[in-house]
């Protein structure tokens, strides 16, 4: 397949439409932004707080599958908020950007009654397909992009005062950003595509696509947040290739489902 410049003019148009209002703009920006910035900044106070001597808490952290020990309650605490809990959030915003950059890309376009348009271009269905799922996914992983400099700003700041020196496992987050976050945004978007032929309405589209995606999400952040099994990269590689096949096998769904009759009945 040759890539067009009609199939990037499209998905330049689909990037921008994503951010035309500010509700979107506030879901898909401010919202990843303060997941990113405001909870680590709130972990920092949170291990401020944290005495110097938990031994409590150091007897906790021993039962969980670290790698080191550490030498106190409040570097415990960092490290695990910032290793385990933080990646939670960086499953959740790619997943909140591709439902809502899926949705605006395709139920959108019938909302604003420009779809018919653009199945009567001279894109065939199948280039018009791969340029509103390219759309979404280069919005959804822009997004998750900018989200995760800002935490690494804060994380910068926040390990020189607590941990003595970088405290983020390279490991970890180069899967969570290079390889979860894209395979799950893709499967957020093929979902939405799939939902757009049942749904009717953008906030519709959402709806199904939430439900679809909750037990994907509950698979990652239920065991984080209870520390009852905690994540590392073999896990994640693991996690991150049955991710991609799903999406790879849900992609060649929705370009099935993706029809001019589906999409305008």
């Amino acid at each position: 397949m040759i890539w067009s410049g009609a199939q990037t003019a499209i998905v330049k148009k689909d990037m921008r439409e994503a951010m035309s209002t500010k509700s979107v703009k506030a879901a898909m920006l401010v919202v990843p932004m303060m997941m990113a910035m405001l909870l680590p900044g709130a972990f920092t106070a949170i291990a401020y707080l944290v005495p110097s001597e938990a031994g409590d808490f150091e007897a906790a952290m021993s039962l969980m599958p670290l790698d080191f020990s550490l030498e106190d309650g409040a570097r415990a605490v960092y490290y695990y908020l910032m290793n385990y809990m933080m990646p939670v959030f960086f499953v959740i915003i790619p997943v909140m950007a591709s439902s809502i950059a899926g949705g605006s890309s395709i139920v959108g376009e019938r909302e604003r009654r420009t779809l018919a348009t653009l199945l009567f271009s001279p894109l065939s269905i199948h280039d018009l397909f791969v340029a509103k799922i390219a759309g979404a996914l280069f919005t959804a992983i822009s997004v998750t992009l900018v989200a995760f400099a800002g935490f690494l700003a804060v994380a910068i700041v926040g390990s020189t005062l607590i941990y003595g020196g970088f405290v983020l496992d390279a490991g970890i987050w180069l899967t969570i950003i290079l390889l979860i976050a894209p395979s799950i945004s893709l499967v957020g978007i093929t979902l939405m595509v799939l939902a757009s032929a049942r749904a009717h309405s953008f906030q519709e589209a959402q709806q199904y696509a939430v439900i679809l995606m909750l037990p994907t999400m509950l698979l990652m952040m239920l065991p984080q947040l209870t520390g009852s099994f905690l994540f590392n990269v073999p896990q994640l590689l693991i996690m991150g290739g049955a991710l991609v096949v799903l999406a790879l096998i849900m992609l060649r769904l929705a370009s099935l489902r993706f029809t001019a009759e589906k999409l305008l009945g």
